[in-house]
């Protein structure tokens, strides 16, 4: 199951310097599932049982329209083939465009017939087309059904019946389960299939047999010979008065019949997918029509709203009992919803299912002992499912680690395992509104702790956990050192019953809930499990909701609107906010002393919202880009009881909207970017005495906004990592000799390996001898680059 890509980047340059060139290698690629039904799909990806997980966030210009942004809604995948579907109506299979007139899909899917691949996809008036590709020759339309708006289709299956034909089952809005089987002649049959009440939300079909699932049930029809059928007396009297449908393949006619009404979920079936294992004859059990007695026909796996996923068998001795032999889903007091998708492996070994949290969890069938086999979580594949919108390294001991935050409410810890892959370890704040901006601040001699905002007036400060640190000791296998006060800090941190804010528990502290779980209402899954953990292994979706949280240490109150932007100084004593603004007054820089967490000043130059602080890596400085076109910088006054920043120098020094801004590595000059597509280089005046009036260099104008900066912590260097609104990524040699100053791209992130939407922040941390540069972006995805 591959997700984290490792491949090398191209190289666009030279370097001055010793070395003959830049090689920046993409180490990871982090990036949660889409929430929705249709986001996953296996395809075959190398010999034997390989396979690979494709979701709607796939890599390059697949997973963003760059030109009109328009996210993916669909995916399916058959043979060599990866059909995707976008929310504004275009249909894609391997970059060819099949479909793109402007109406939504609603539905789509993908299956292998004799080799080739077939796609089916309904848009949102009732319009179901089937596509299929023969060989190496080029795309072309099998079929297709004008229908109507009040047949709206919500899923499509495709598969090959026995006799080979293919075989579209559509769910409808209006309850209905139609059946269209087109044949090798061209020509059409169809029927429809009563399901449950409301919606159909889910079908699939393999071989005999058809499945589908309403609000509560799921549903199975079975396809039979008529004459060869054994039906009882009383089964032939109800057909008698309420004939089955029926389709005819030549001159042999075959009945669908319901076989069983399947109740065991509390809440909306999503998914119904037929899991499959190999006979030794290479078929697949229940892929023939009239199969034996001991061709039962193959597992059915349904997922649920109500966090489950059944695995039912029907009875060996026949009579149509179903029984439900596995139960899988969410354990505890989980804040997601249920599951959107389970789907089985090819050899029926493996499945894997997308979450509310955007995690795509999987379980394998493994030894339980006794000969028999269970099925057992393994860690899946986490990350964020909306726009990550800030981020920061922090360091545990030798270890670092990447802090990230995104509009899916959450902060997110990744850290590279003793494995050599980069994992989410912890998920210190689950929160109730967008996640804006994030800073680490680590004071000699205290605990690290983390600032974050978010759409609210209030700054929350977080602290280190001994449950985390335990943790990264045991999975990086990293000296972690006690430099300083974490014997004072919490074991970990808990969610009360009733509250909304992390409380910590220290060691020696029993975690009781106010309601225990025999008494609760509700049952004992809605009983409180937030339990600090030190993780032996990678964390499973349930821990990391549960068992990783950090204590709210503080909450910080002064801005008069929502948060947007933070930055703490090198030396952990001074943190520096801004909130979104329309006037000066609210527009003021907030400066907070972080040893007694008290406002100490305002910082008042710009009119509008500051988008980016910074401070110079000696701290003498502090850095803001604003949406008024005009940077400011201002510099430190240290005195006897408290330390202040006073504004050196306030220059309007692009044409558009400055997003962002780095200091170099010498203190002595800084680099903005804005909207206006350009990046200017900026040196302060020897003595203090201000900003140069012109930049001292100016890069090439771009084709896109500049949305991210940072300069590489080298002092013999100038190597500037430069981030676009289209998600590409750049790195620029900036050369000084004498009063000359020239400018030199020597790198450049491939299609593939370039984030497909805005680069929000970029950051260096340097470890073990070498450069690692984070990026994060709108396209959900946080890369790690080794430079």
């Amino acid at each position: 199951l591959f997700f984290v890509e490792w491949a090398p980047l191209s190289v666009r340059g030279r370097w001055p310097w010793t070395f003959a060139m830049a090689m920046a290698q993409l180490r990871a690629r982090l990036c949660g599932c889409r929430r929705g039904q249709s986001a996953l799909d296996w395809c075959p990806g190398g010999e034997g049982e390989l396979l690979r997980c494709v979701h709607a966030r796939l890599e390059g210009k697949e997973a963003w329209e760059r030109r009109q942004e328009r996210r993916l809604v669909a995916v399916g995948c058959a043979a060599d083939t990866v059909a995707t579907a976008d929310e504004g109506g275009e249909v894609r299979a391997n970059g060819s465009v099949l479909r793109d007139v402007g109406v939504p899909i609603g539905a789509l899917c993908a299956a292998e017939v004799s080799g080739d691949p077939w796609i089916a996809f309904a848009d949102a008036h009732g319009v179901v087309e089937l596509w299929c590709r023969t060989g190496r020759a080029d795309w072309k339309r099998a079929w297709k059904d004008q229908g109507d708006a009040s047949q709206c289709a919500t899923c499509l299956a495709t598969w090959q019946i026995e006799s080979g034909h293919v075989a579209i089952a559509s769910g409808c809005v209006d309850g209905r389960v139609r059946i269209h089987v087109v044949q090798e002649d061209g020509n059409v049959e169809r029927c429809a299939l009563e399901a449950p009440k409301g919606w159909v939300r889910a079908v699939d079909g393999k071989g005999a047999r058809i499945a589908c699932g309403g609000d509560q049930s799921v549903v199975v029809w079975k396809m039979e010979e008529e004459g060869k059928e054994q039906a009882g007396r009383v089964a032939r009297a109800a057909e008698q008065a309420a004939p089955p449908p029926r389709l005819k393949f030549g001159s042999v006619t075959f009945r669908i019949r319901k076989e069983a009404v399947l109740h065991g979920h509390q809440d909306w079936v999503t998914s119904v997918r037929w899991l499959s294992s190999k006979h030794e004859d290479g078929k697949y059990s229940g892929d023939r029509i009239n199969g034996s007695k001991e061709d039962a026909g193959p597992c059915l796996v349904t997922t649920s709203m109500d966090r489950s996923i059944l695995i039912w068998k029907p009875d060996q001795r026949g009579g149509g009992l179903w029984m439900n032999v596995e139960a899988m889903g969410e354990a505890g007091e989980s804040r997601g919803v249920g599951f959107f998708t389970a789907i089985p492996s090819e050899d029926g070994r493996t499945i894997c299912a997308n979450g509310y949290t955007g995690a795509i969890h999987i379980w394998k069938r493994a030894p339980s002992g006794k000969g028999q086999e269970r099925w057992t979580p393994v860690p899946g594949i986490t990350g964020h499912f909306d726009g990550v919108v800030d981020m920061c390294w922090g360091r545990t001991g030798e270890c670092p680690w990447i802090l990230t935050v995104s509009a899916d409410q959450t902060a997110r810890i990744f850290a590279r395992l003793a494995s050599g892959e980069f994992k989410e370890v912890a998920r210190p704040q689950v929160h109730g509104h967008n996640l804006q901006c994030v800073a680490c601040v680590k004071r000699e001699g205290c605990p690290l702790v983390y600032v974050s905002g978010a759409e609210e007036k209030v700054l929350r400060v977080f602290g280190e956990t001994k449950a985390f640190r335990g943790t990264i000791r045991n999975l990086c296998h990293a000296n972690v050192i006690d430099d300083g006060g974490i014997d004072s800090a919490a074991l970990g941190a808990s969610v009360p019953a009733l509250g909304l804010s992390n409380k910590a528990v220290f060691q020696g502290e029993e975690m009781t809930s106010e309601i225990s779980a025999e008494g609760y209402p509700d049952g004992p899954d809605f009983a409180t499990l937030f339990q600090p953990t030190v993780l032996e292994h990678p964390p499973l979706e349930e821990q990391l909701q549960q068992n990783t949280l950090w204590p709210e240490l503080q909450k910080l109150y002064g801005h008069g609107n929502d948060l947007f932007c933070l930055a703490a100084s090198h030396r952990g004593d001074i943190l520096a906010s801004a909130c979104r603004a329309q006037s000066q007054m609210t527009a003021a820089i907030w400066l907070w002393d972080t040893k007694q967490w008290k406002a100490i000043g305002e910082l008042k130059s710009h009119n509008l919202t500051v988008t980016q602080l910074a401070f110079s890596p000696d701290d003498k400085y502090l850095l803001s880009v604003s949406r008024d076109r005009s940077f400011s910088v201002f510099v430190r006054k240290d005195g006897d009881a408290t330390t202040r920043y006073e504004l050196l120098d306030k220059v309007k020094g692009h044409s558009r909207i400055i997003w962002t801004g780095s200091w170099g590595p010498n203190s002595h000059m800084f680099a903005t970017g804005s909207r206006d597509q350009s990046v200017k280089v900026w040196r302060l005046l020897e003595g203090g005495r201000g900003v140069a009036e012109s930049p001292s260099c100016i890069l090439p104008s771009f084709e896109h906004a500049v949305t991210a900066l940072a300069w590489a912590p080298l002092e013999d260097r100038n190597l500037l990592a430069v981030g676009l609104e289209n998600g590409d990524i750049e790195l620029w040699d900036i050369q000084t000799i004498s009063e000359t100053w020239s400018s030199q791209k020597v790198w450049g992130a491939s299609e593939a390996e370039a984030h497909c939407a805005a680069v929000k922040r970029l950051c260096w941390e340097a470890t073990e001898g070498k450069l690692l540069l984070a990026s994060c972006s709108l396209d959900h995805a946080v890369s790690i680059f080794e430079v």
